[in-house]
C-alpha cells in the first residue's frame, strides 16, 4: 500500500524506494544467514530442510531449546504470511489477462464488499494446493525457468522501449547511455541462458513446454475474447486475416525459431554435460528431484532425449509454418499506413 501510493504521489519516488529497499531486503536475508553459519559452522550440513542444520538450530544451540521451538512457530506464521502474500501478487496476473480479453473473464469477478478478485485468488490457492504434492525443488527450478523466460523478455522491452519512447516522456530514465543500458540488460539475458542449459535437461524440457503453452493459449483466448482489441480498437486493431494483433505471426514465429535454436544447442549440450551413457553420468535421483529415483536411469535419459527432440520439431515446423502465414496474412508497412 506504502508503494502504491508513493508512486500515485510521487513517480520520482519508486526509483529512489527501491534504491533503499532492495538494499535492506538482501541484508535480512545475507546478514542472519551469516551470522548462523559463521556461529554454528556445520557447512555441509546447513539446508532449508527439516533434515539439515538451520536458523532453528542456531536459536536452540545458543538460547535454549523452547526459544527455538518458539523461533519455529514464528518462522511457519511468516511463511504463511509470505505465501498469502504471494496467492494475492500471484492472482493478479490471471486478473490482468482477462481485464485485457485474454482470458477466462471469470477471473476479473471480484467481491462485492471488499472488490477481492476472488476466482483468480481461488485459482492459485487450488492450483498451489495440487503443486504440495510435488517435491519442492522441483517447482523452484521449474518456476526458475519461465520466470527467466519472462525477465529475458522484460531486458529486451527496456532495451527496445529506450529507442521508441520520447527523452521527455520518461517518468525515470536509467543514468548512462544507450550502449550502458544494453550491458545492463544483456549481462543478465547471457546469465539466463546460460541456467536454462545447466539447470539440466529435466527442467529445461519442463520449462520449454511452459513457455511453449504461453503463445497456444494466447492464440486460443485471443481469438476467443477479443483481446485488447475489446478495449481500444483504434490502438489496437485486429489482423482480420489472421484474428490476432497485427505482427503476432511474426513474433510468435521469432519465438519458436529461438526456442528451436536453444533446443538444438541443449540436444548436443546435455549428453556432455550430464555424461548421458557414462559411468560418471547423472543418476537415476538427479532428475525431476528423485521423484522417479526407482526408475531406470537409462529410460528417463532415453525419454528426455526424446521429448527434446520432438519440442525441437514442433518449435522448427511451427517457426517454418508461421512464417509463411505471416507473409499471407501480415500487412507490408505501405498497406498498414494506408
Amino acid at each position: 500500500m506504502c508503494g502504491w501510493k508513493q508512486q500515485r504521489y510521487s513517480a520520482a519516488g519508486v526509483p529512489k524506494g527501491t534504491m533503499i529497499t532492495i538494499p535492506l531486503i538482501m541484508a535480512v536475508y545475507i546478514i542472519p544467514t551469516v551470522a548462523g553459519l559463521g556461529s554454528l559452522g556445520m557447512w555441509s550440513t546447513w539446508g532449508p530442510d527439516g533434515e539439515g542444520t538451520g536458523y532453528g538450530d542456531v536459536v536452540a544451540t545458543f538460547w535454549g531449546a523452547g526459544f527455538g521451538l518458539f523461533f519455529v512457530i514464528v518462522a511457519i506464521l511468516a511463511q504463511c504470511s509470505i505465501f498469502n502474500t504471494y496467492i494475492a501478487s500471484g492472482s493478479r496476473g490471471f486478473f490482468s489477462l482477462a481485464d485485457d480479453h485474454l482470458a477466462p473473464p471469470v477471473m476479473v469477478k471480484c467481491d462485492k464488499k471488499y472488490g477481492v478478485p476472488y476466482v483468480a485468488v481461488l485459482s492459485i490457492g487450488i492450483f498451489s494446493l495440487v503443486l504440495c504434492m510435488v517435491p519442492f525443488g522441483f517447482i523452484i527450478i521449474l518456476d526458475t525457468a519461465l520466470l527467466a523466460a519472462s525477465y529475458i523478455m522484460v531486458y529486451i522491452s527496456a532495451m527496445v522501449l529506450r529507442k521508441r519512447i520520447p527523452r521527455e516522456e520518461y517518468k525515470f530514465r536509467i543514468p548512462g547511455g544507450y550502449g550502458f543500458l544494453c550491458v545492463l540488460c544483456v549481462v543478465p539475458i547471457c546469465v539466463a541462458l546460460f541456467a536454462f542449459l545447466v539447470n539440466g535437461s529435466d527442467y529445461y524440457l519442463g520449462g520449454m513446454v511452459g513457455i511453449l503453452s504461453g503463445p497456444v493459449l494466447y492464440t486460443f483466448w485471443r481469438r476467443r475474447y477479443g483481446g485488447l482489441t475489446k478495449k481500444n480498437s483504434v490502438a489496437f486493431p485486429t489482423n482480420p486475416r489472421a484474428g490476432l494483433a497485427f505482427g503476432d505471426t511474426k513474433r510468435i514465429a521469432l519465438l519458436l525459431f529461438i526456442m528451436t535454436v536453444m533446443n538444438i544447442i541443449m540436444n548436443l549440450f546435455a549428453p556432455w554435460y550430464e555424461g548421458w551413457g557414462t559411468e560418471d553420468g547423472n543418476g537415476s535421483g538427479d532428475y525431476f528431484d528423485g521423484m522417479l529415483e526407482n526408475v531406470d536411469v537409462g529410460i528417463l535419459v532415453n525419454a528426455i532425449s526424446t521429448g527434446l527432440t520432438i519440442l525441437t520439431i514442433v518449435c522448427a515446423v511451427g517457426c517454418v509454418v508461421l512464417y509463411i502465414v505471416s507473409k499471407k496474412v501480415e500487412p507490408l508497412e505501405n498497406e498498414k499506413a494506408a
